[in-house]
């Protein structure tokens, strides 16, 4: 969807861009190969600075003078086209609505089993007026419309199988159309440190009928580190994106399982330095250091004990594809207590057009940041208190020739 956002003066100055060498030339064409669309891009980003500024709207805190601020999660975070602001709620079942000024306007679900009530809800998409919330404990994808009316539910833990020695977690589901569900989910292989993860992608009919499956390349999680994240995944009103983990080429299908369109980003690959080494090492500890979890404590000092880094960086890891097309990759350059790789993005046109990069405010670390009609989206836990802290921020385009949206 193409829409239109008003810009403001007020910026807010952004770390620097790092420059690609003087030599680099940008160089972008597109054509099609046995029916196929490719694009290509070589030769470095089309603009070297940075991409967008951000200005802050509003933020959402816990006030005890407030009920409706108080959440106790917020594992999901979207915008619709008026932007409103839907914040799942996690463990008090429901979704919660800001105005687009961050004034608290309703709450749309509650804990239950029974039709639109909730156990582990997950807001995964909203468009045209509708809400889909998956919920993962129930096996269920409830359908609400944006004024909080429960219109249907569909179940789908059926659908979620089990095998020896495979092991299929539902991450999120849609309903693509009357008759069609589909859902993204993570698959363990045996010993995932061994045979590995991958991300699948089905289509199923809604009576259970599988009908197209699309799979992610195969990898061996040792950690979080350098390796790379294969990824496959549905994108409401965009289709299938699937990624490598070897090489920056990105593939998009529909969902009869067709290839439509080859994004290849031949870009030279950026060494590891020792001021990476350094960066990620330093985010490690301060993990270690500060984090409350006692498991995410432990987590971090296994990896801090057994990271390697390998001779390349330039590796997948994120990608979100926003309401206008555009990708936003990120580039992990160690792991993800690595705060210089959570923050950077590379912006890829609708078209596969590799534009250049930009840098996420460092609210955005380590929680999450959501791109969605024009703003981001970040949210994050108080250090002191843990409640969740929510931060809306619109995106201004910073560079002479560069429109967002187009």
């Amino acid at each position: 969807m193409m829409n239109k956002y008003s810009a403001s003066l007020t910026v807010v100055l952004l770390m620097a861009c790092s420059q690609r060498s003087t030599g680099d030339r940008h160089h972008f064409q597109t054509y099609a190969h046995e029916g196929i669309q490719i694009a290509e891009t070589t030769g470095g980003p089309k603009y070297h600075e940075p991409l967008f500024t951000y200005q802050v709207l509003y933020k959402i805190e816990e006030d005890s003078s407030r009920p409706e601020t108080i959440l106790s999660g917020a594992s999901s975070c979207m915008m619709d086209e008026s932007g409103n602001l839907y914040v799942c709620d996690t463990r008090n079942c429901r979704i919660a609505v800001f105005d687009s000024g961050g004034n608290y306007s309703k709450s749309i679900g509650r804990q239950g089993d029974g039709p639109g009530e909730f156990r582990s809800p997950r807001l995964t998409s909203v468009r045209e007026g509708i809400l889909e919330i998956t919920d993962r404990e129930q096996g269920r994808l409830s359908i609400y419309d944006t004024d909080g009316k429960f219109l249907n539910s569909f179940q789908f833990q059926e659908l979620s199988r089990h095998q020896s020695g495979i092991h299929f977690s539902p991450l999120d589901a849609y309903l693509e159309s009357e008759s069609t569900i589909i859902i993204n989910q993570q698959i363990i292989l045996g010993d995932v440190a061994t045979h590995g993860m991958i991300f699948r992608v089905a289509v199923f009919s809604l009576n259970g009928e599988l009908q197209t499956e699309l799979l992610s390349p195969s990898q061996p999680v040792s950690g979080f580190g350098f390796e790379g994240t294969p990824i496959a995944k549905y994108i409401p009103g965009w289709g299938v994106l699937i990624a490598g983990n070897d090489v920056p080429i990105l593939r998009r299908y529909d969902t009869n399982g067709s290839l439509e369109r080859e994004i290849m980003l031949g870009i030279d690959r950026d060494p590891v330095t020792t001021a990476d080494r350094k960066n990620v090492e330093d985010g490690l500890r301060t993990w270690i250091n500060k984090e409350g979890d006692e498991r995410t404590r432990r987590a971090a000092t296994r990896v801090l004990e057994s990271l390697e880094f390998p001779d390349l960086k330039d590796l997948w890891g994120d990608l979100q594809v926003d309401d206008c097309g555009f990708i936003w990759a990120s580039e992990p350059r160690g792991t993800r207590y690595d705060p210089a790789s959570s923050i950077k993005r590379r912006i890829i046109s609708p078209e596969g057009e590799y534009l250049g990069d930009t840098y996420f405010p460092e609210a955005s670390i380590p929680y999450g940041a959501t791109i969605s009609y024009g703003h981001l989206i970040c949210n994050w836990q108080d250090e002191v208190t843990g409640a969740p802290v929510l931060m809306v921020q619109q995106l201004i385009p910073a560079v002479s020739g560069f429109r967002y949206p187009p």
